[in-house]
């Protein structure tokens, strides 16, 4: 399936009632999830628009509902774009509203490659749960986020570790196959997983591929972490952080 197709098939199952779903399955996970993946990715988001010292322009791409508006420190202006316009509308109401000190928020609908994001305009880009899980994050991607950032911005994304599981539709029950491989997949070899998974899971990949990637990518540095979700959604995580060289 080629970008396009994807990115538009995408946008159709993110439709009003998905929206309100998803709502309300990640308001309920939020609120009890205050030592997991939550916190953790929260906790990143919250030090990387700290970390500047001064006010800052932050883009949330694939921002959902809205859910880490409340945990940005410095940011003077925030776009949230989302592929999903019955996402965007949830995010106009995003949980922990009344500790979002956000100076003013510019809500989008499209993807990164949008002509409304201009090049070199943010210090901050955050996407997580978005990229490596539902398309892929690869060259052209990183490109595109190192030419929106600002001199000496950064950049944080996370992707899925195609060894930790196997991708399970949202929308649709699983194939018998891929529930029966989901079982087995723990115990499968490392390179086994990661090979099935080309198929499987083609938008998942691995910290060497996902390191490979980002060396080559125009980015200054960057710095590959682990997760381990290990309540509510299964698996591994990779947290990527990338730094554009300042002026």
């Amino acid at each position: 399936m080629n970008a396009a197709r994807q990115l538009e098939r995408l946008r159709q199952e993110f439709d009003a009632d998905w929206a309100r779903t998803y709502r309300d399955h990640m308001d309920a996970q939020v609120v009890a999830d205050a030592s997991g993946s939550y916190r953790h990715y929260g906790t990143m988001v919250e030090q990387l628009s700290s970390s500047f010292g001064r006010p800052i322009v932050a883009l949330d791409l694939g921002c959902g509902t809205g859910r880490h508006f409340n945990l940005l420190r410095n940011v003077e202006r925030l776009v949230a774009i989302d592929l999903s316009e019955h996402m965007i509308e949830q995010a106009r109401n995003p949980i922990f509203a009344d500790k979002i000190t956000v100076g003013s928020i510019e809500y989008l609908v499209g993807d990164i490659h949008s002509q409304a994001l201009t090049e070199a305009t943010f210090d901050l880009i955050y996407c997580i749960g978005v990229v490596g899980l539902y398309v892929p994050a690869d060259a052209a991607f990183l490109r595109r986020l190192h030419a929106l950032l600002r001199p000496g911005g950064v950049a944080f994304f996370t992707v899925v570790d195609a060894r930790s599981r196997v991708h399970v539709p949202e929308h649709a029950r699983a194939s018998f196959v891929r529930r029966a491989l989901n079982k087995s997949f723990p115990v499968l070899p490392a390179r086994v997983r990661e090979l099935v998974n080309r198929y499987f899971s083609p938008t998942y990949t691995t910290p060497a591929r996902m390191d490979k990637l980002l060396r080559a990518s125009p980015f200054d540095r960057h710095a590959i972490v682990p997760y381990e979700h290990k309540s509510g959604w299964r698996g591994i995580t990779l947290g990527c952080t990338g730094w554009r060289k300042p002026a």
